[in-house]
């Protein structure tokens, strides 16, 4: 089993999304490179991660990162919004939320879409499923894709999550399959869960 540091940037057991079948996904390129991902919360505002700083643009309606492709919205940063409780210290960002605002408001469309968010603070039960998805690394040997990809996971019990996590705070949530759990505590890397 990996460390949560050794699998934040991996979409374990991933597999090709349908294209544009997650019309809330947003690829951030940062200092000129495809770096974190984040999702639309509403029409001038994607959240991310924190650590994912620097000089940002953000890709809304995207599905292969390497095609131009006539869905692709392309925003600068108006403004960045880091959590006020951040913090990095050596493997576990706490609190890593990163709210941008575009530097304009995104037309929604088919291909662009905001996330439905819960309704609720109530911390998940055990057994819900998520998908997880993004253009991050699938596996140890392959390099990033270029396309995104998503798996499905499953929250195991908590106290299960505290085993492998033990730096595991209320504020974040542990998902993963059965073989292997993956800390998807914040928006870390360049995946999300839905």
């Amino acid at each position: 089993m990996g460390s949560a540091g050794a699998l934040r940037s991996q979409i374990v057991g991933g597999h090709e999304a349908p294209p544009h079948s997650r019309p809330y996904a947003a690829a951030l390129k940062v200092n000129g490179r495809f770096g974190c991902g984040g999702f639309l919360v509403a029409p001038q505002w994607v959240m991310s991660a924190a650590h994912c700083n620097g000089d940002i643009l953000v890709i809304l309606g995207a599905h292969d990162l390497d095609a131009v492709e006539e869905t692709q919205q392309v925003f600068g940063v108006e403004s960045y919004h880091v959590h006020p409780d951040y913090k990095l210290p050596v493997d576990t960002p706490y609190n890593d939320i990163l709210l941008l605002k575009l530097d304009r408001e995104a037309k929604l469309n088919k291909y662009v879409q905001v996330i439905p968010l819960p309704q609720t603070e109530n911390y998940l039960p055990k057994d819900t499923e998520c998908v997880v998805a993004g253009w991050g690394r699938i596996d140890a040997t392959r390099d990033v894709s270029s396309k995104l990809f998503v798996t499905n996971v499953t929250l195991p019990d908590r106290r299960k999550c505290l085993q492998f996590f033990p730096e595991l705070t209320d504020g974040m949530v542990c998902a993963g399959v059965r073989s292997k759990l993956c800390d998807v505590s914040n928006v870390s890397g360049r995946h999300f869960v839905s």
